[in-house]
């Protein structure tokens, strides 16, 4: 289970030990090999394990602009509303993220034959997006960036043949960040 937890950093004797540390940590998935209906249903099976939830964990959305349950932010199902899930769909696959602790955006892209050269717009293409979902706002939100923002962490992720992928929290200063992959 994703938790956080407090870590204590050792410089030598004890009467040099650093302050505890907040560890946060985030799971992330890729999903491949499936229609989009079917790697939604995978994900959110992947949620429901994670989560402790029952199997088959209906995820729903949520905008916060419109109020629509028709598209927006994924929402965990009752029980688990403390807990942060995203998720992000390109090129026959599904990239999945979780936190107990703190929101959680995610990004997925594919590289066609055509764009090969512009992996670097492309890599900042998927951080913003996953950047911009973990404050909760997202893109498609006029203004999204007006106002204070959370202090945001991001890291590439290494994945496979054309696929770009970010993962992003909101996170407290002097936060450290774990990333558990399952894929």
């Amino acid at each position: 289970m994703v938790s956080t937890s407090r870590r204590r950093r050792s410089a030598g004797p004890e009467h040099l030990t650093e302050p505890d540390v907040p560890v946060t940590e985030v799971r992330v998935a890729l999903l491949t090999e499936g229609a989009r209906a079917s790697l939604r249903l995978r994900a959110h099976d992947v949620l429901a394990l994670w989560s402790g939830a029952a199997s088959g964990a209906r995820v729903g959305r949520l905008c916060p602009r419109c109020g629509s349950a028709e598209h927006g932010r994924p929402v965990l199902p009752r029980g688990h509303a403390s807990l942060s899930y995203a998720e992000s769909y390109a090129g026959g696959a599904a990239l999945v993220a979780w936190c107990a602790t703190t929101p959680v955006g995610v990004d997925l892209a594919s590289r066609t034959s055509g764009d090969a050269g512009a992996l670097g717009p492309l890599e900042d293409w998927a951080r913003t997006e996953a950047l911009l979902k973990a404050t909760g706002q997202g893109v498609a939100s006029p203004g999204a960036l007006d106002g204070p923002l959370p202090r945001l962490w991001s890291a590439a992720l290494a994945l496979p043949g054309t696929l770009v992928g970010h993962v992003a929290l909101a996170v407290e200063p002097g936060a450290c960040v774990t990333v558990v992959s399952t894929t």
